[in-house]
């Protein structure tokens, strides 16, 4: 099945209207980020990765479906693409540091090991800025000794 005929089908089943250049309804794109995000949690990334694309594609300045977008590809083990839509959320929601948590995962799974770590030191000034997050601090100091024992 091609990717289009994937979300025309769910489209369709969603009775959602998904004609080239149309742009969604709020209640149409709930619908189709509330099905990419289940077919994310049941694993099935392809399909998730083709709805958040088209998600994006069609409201480039919501956040949460490059963020879907960007957890899909990196559970698909395309770090690229998934550091590219990371980026993405790190501009449209520059005060998070999760986003640039995720970015040094996956610059840790390609080996770029300075640019994990610039990330890493990224998602922590922006963890001190913001409310106590102990827990991703936690994680942060993590990612931190596994660079520091590649190194």
């Amino acid at each position: 099945m091609k990717n289009t005929d994937l979300i025309q089908d769910i489209a369709t089943h969603l009775n959602i209207s998904v004609e080239s250049g149309k742009p969604l309804s709020e209640t149409e794109h709930e619908a189709l980020y509330t099905t990419a995000y289940s077919l994310y949690e049941q694993g099935d990334y392809n399909a998730a990765a083709n709805l958040f694309t088209y998600l994006v594609l069609n409201a480039p300045f919501c956040d949460r479906s490059w963020r879907g977008l960007a957890a899909t590809r990196q559970m698909q083990h395309d770090y690229q693409g998934s550091l590219h839509a990371w980026a993405l959320t790190s501009i449209l929601q520059e005060k998070d540091p999760l986003p640039h948590f995720h970015a040094a995962e996956c610059y840790l799974s390609i080996g770029d090991n300075e640019e994990a770590l610039n990330a890493l030191n990224a998602a922590e000034t922006l963890l001190s800025l913001s409310q106590d997050n102990s827990e991703l601090k936690n994680k942060i100091d993590l990612l931190k000794k596994t660079y520091a024992a590649r190194n």
